[in-house]
């Protein structure tokens, strides 16, 4: 009985994020410090890598090149998925549509340039390669597309 609070209020969240408009914060996750980082309308906020505007149209899990992810879990093409990424001090994880996939200790990458298992990975600054575990543990968040469209809704940020 003693975790019949926490259950009480992770349902009543599940509930509240099942009634959810698109890119807005129900009142449960207001409540709880939960900042939504896109309208759904324009880039209010956002700025691309380069410093210059964002050139998109608005059109309503690995960690890249350092684990690879453990299984797929994404849904089939033209589907939306849910991705929860998680950031504790040096730990990263990832889920995709509630399964982890992928987790990380950035303090596990001691080299410039390599990964634990010896694998070279492309991270640099200055031109130089880096050792994951002295990257900044704070700043932007990235999205990334390859050059292809992609799609985001309902991108809302935590702190822990």
């Amino acid at each position: 009985m003693k975790n019949l609070p926490t259950w009480l209020c992770c349902s009543i969240l599940a509930l509240a994020r099942l009634t959810a408009a698109d890119n807005a914060l129900t009142p449960a996750e207001r409540v709880a410090g939960w900042q939504l980082l896109f309208n759904g309308t324009d880039f209010s906020g956002w700025k691309c890598n380069n410093g210059k505007p964002i050139a998109a149209p608005i059109e309503n899990g690995a960690l890249y090149d350092l684990v690879p992810i453990s299984r797929h879990a994404g849904r089939p093409a033209g589907e939306w998925n849910s991705v929860e990424i998680t950031c504790r001090g040096p730990h990263l994880s990832v889920k995709v549509n509630g399964e982890a996939v992928s987790a990380i200790n950035c303090d596990d990458f001691t080299q410039p340039g390599v990964c634990p298992d010896g694998e070279k990975h492309k991270f640099k600054l200055n031109g130089q390669p880096r050792a994951v575990k002295d990257f900044a543990r704070r700043g932007y968040l990235g999205f990334q597309d390859h050059g292809q469209k992609v799609w985001y809704k309902n991108v809302k940020l935590l702190a822990l």
